[in-house]
């Protein structure tokens, strides 16, 4: 179950993939979101039922009687109260909550949350029998950032990625690009979602010479191709981290604000602050402490130790004790 957000979408398709090259089903979606989601999903050979916003009592129990029973429903942090995983859990075996934020009440069976949180209070007034796996050693990371070796050498600051997910966050976009233009880096790559928006050409309007991509299947290639990183204080943090990359965090939106304060206390990684508050200025800033590359190489390695590419597996692992104990 899957209630849009590109980076919810991206990560647990990337997951149910992966369960599908472990020998599992290949997976169906239950999708609250835009055609676009559901194209993406269907590329990826999934199979999708979509409905739209205001239609979740009407058609969401519809949509489950229509899939039929399942072993295992996996539903991420949106609207994932204890409503909807009772709901699911009338139609699964085992139910399965992936939640960042850990802001809900959790009556399923194993709820995931692969952030560096303050705290993890709401297990206390989870059911009894819910178990959880949390840290960043669970992030469901794309298998292509296993094992990702740190650069032997850092030397000029060159190439700078930005990359702040799929959403509509114009606003830390145009402050990048802003602080970049100011620095002289003029020649950025810049990803975006896969929604068509008009911001290339509104970047391009600032930075003649950047790279503006829209979408990237691939980001551990894409990361391992530049000097620093722009990345949301969200997922791309922990894809930096674990691609080696150095890089400067900035909150996209306002639950990312802990995450990022976090993971500086974790690991050193810079996060700037949210993106309506903080300056050009500041980003430029924290850019120009990493020219120098020995900081740059200290504050890589720092994040690298923390996150190893491996929570994919030992999240499917848990899943799969959870149906030995049925057994």
């Amino acid at each position: 179950m899957v209630f849009f957000r590109w980076g919810n979408l991206v990560r647990l398709a990337s997951f149910a993939a992966y369960c599908r090259d472990r020998g599992g089903h290949a997976g169906v979606f239950v999708l609250q979101g835009p055609p676009e989601a559901e194209e993406y999903l269907r590329r990826r050979r999934f199979e999708v039922h979509r409905f739209e916003d205001g239609e979740e009592e009407t058609c969401e129990a519809r949509l489950l009687e229509r899939c039929g029973p399942a072993d295992l429903a996996v539903m991420e942090m949106l609207d994932c109260g204890p409503v909807r995983q009772r709901l699911l859990a009338c139609h699964a075996s085992r139910v399965v909550v992936f939640d960042d934020l850990m802001d809900h009440e959790y009556v399923g069976d194993l709820v995931v949350c692969g952030q560096a949180l303050p705290d993890y209070g709401n297990q206390a007034i989870a059911a009894p029998e819910t178990h959880f796996l949390t840290g960043p050693e669970y992030f469901l990371l794309d298998p292509r950032f296993q094992n990702l070796p740190l650069r032997e050498e850092y030397g000029e600051l060159r190439r700078i990625v930005v990359a702040f997910g799929g959403g509509a966050y114009d606003v830390a976009l145009l402050k990048a690009a802003l602080a970049l233009k100011g620095l002289g880096h003029d020649d950025p790559t810049v990803v975006l979602g896969y929604a068509a928006t008009d911001m290339a050409a509104r970047l391009r309007a600032i930075l003649p010479h950047a790279r503006v991509l829209h979408g990237v299947d691939d980001m551990a290639s894409c990361l391992r191709q530049h000097d620093l990183a722009l990345v949301s204080a969200g997922y791309l943090k922990i894809e930096a981290a674990a691609a080696g990359i150095p890089a400067v965090m900035l909150a996209t939106q306002w639950h990312q604000i802990p995450l990022g304060e976090e993971f500086t206390r974790l690991c050193g990684m810079p996060f700037a602050g949210y993106m309506s508050f903080v300056r050009p200025e500041t980003l430029q800033q924290h850019i120009t402490a990493l020219r120098d590359p020995e900081r740059r190489h200290a504050r890589a390695e720092a994040a690298r130790a923390c996150v190893d590419g491996q929570g994919m597996r030992r999240v499917y692992d848990a899943m799969d004790q959870l149906f030995r104990m049925d057994a």
